[in-house]
């Protein structure tokens, strides 16, 4: 009898295990450049750039329609991501590494609710939570993910998370027709069944 409590026991433990596992790095989120373009700091779409085929990593070829924005003219841009039910874990951002240095950084504004004895300057609740070095010379798409995991606390449940991308290379010579650091799409991935992390 004991040995089949502790089976059942076991068995219990690795479904809950296996649950928790399906529900970590779900889609809570998705944004794609076409819904950016011209809010909050994001610049032009490329198809309203170039209608040149090649440019931009070949993006009017790729099946996107070229609707990839680049970084407005302050060189930082943001977005918010809402959620109806998890706990954000990860953020992906598919991004053009080209001719420029598309370095930038990544920071996430926490909920100003989490913690106590913070005051509300609002610069305090930013917290960076990633950034990408450039590598190349040519242009590569790249996809980068940011774990999000080790900053504090991202809302379970319903929530909502502003993320803000800062360049921080210097301008290259061809930024006023260009623009540098273009963007394809961000998603938000979490644990759907509001568990904790």
């Amino acid at each position: 009898m004991k040995k089949l409590a502790f089976g059942i026991a076991s068995l219990a433990l690795i479904l809950s295990a296996t649950v928790a596992l399906a529900a970590n790095n779900q889609s809570l989120d998705y944004v794609e450049a076409e819904d950016l373009a011209e809010t909050n700091g994001w610049g032009l779409a490329v198809s309203d750039i170039t209608s040149s085929t090649t440019a931009y990593g070949g993006i009017l070829t790729s099946g996107d329609a070229g609707m990839v924005t680049t970084l407005g003219y302050d060189g930082a841009a943001e977005y918010t991501f809402t959620w109806e039910q998890g706990a954000a874990q990860t953020l992906v951002i598919r991004h053009l590494d080209g001719f420029a240095d598309d370095s930038f950084v990544v920071d996430a504004y926490r909920d100003p609710g989490y913690g106590q004895g913070k005051s509300n300057n609002d610069q305090e609740w930013w917290v960076k939570v990633g950034e990408y070095n450039d590598q190349y010379s040519t242009e590569e798409w790249i996809t980068s993910e940011f774990d999000l995991t080790g900053y504090g606390h991202w809302a379970k449940g319903t929530g909502e998370m502003k993320v803000k991308i800062t360049r921080t290379g210097a301008n290259w010579s061809g930024y006023e027709i260009w623009g540098q650091l273009a963007i394809d799409w961000m998603e938000l991935k979490g644990n759907t069944n509001n568990s904790a992390r």
